[in-house]
């Protein structure tokens, strides 16, 4: 579970996601406000663009494959960002 500190915005482009409130199908496009809590699974597997306006809080104590995914897939994308043209000239 997690509680979003700022907007999130999420387009799924294959696969499928669910949380507690929906099940969202390719080109389904989802806004979370700040202080909305959830927790996502993706049985068969997605693939997502996630735009995030500040971090997310983890539940204390979460230790969740879900938590270490998410974490792993911030990491890698906050890195694809950077070395497919995000830097400054």
């Amino acid at each position: 579970m997690h509680e979003h500190l700022g907007y999130e915005h999420i387009l799924v482009l294959v696969g499928s996601q669910r949380d507690q409130n929906t099940t969202a199908a390719p080109g389904t496009l989802m806004i979370n406000p700040p202080g909305t809590r959830h927790s996502i699974v993706g049985e068969a597997g997605c693939i997502v663009l996630a735009i995030y306006e500040k971090p997310v809080r983890f539940e204390a104590g979460e230790r969740s494959c879900e938590t270490a995914d998410f974490r792993r897939t911030f990491e890698v994308r906050s890195r694809l960002w950077t070395e497919t043209g995000a830097r400054r000239k």
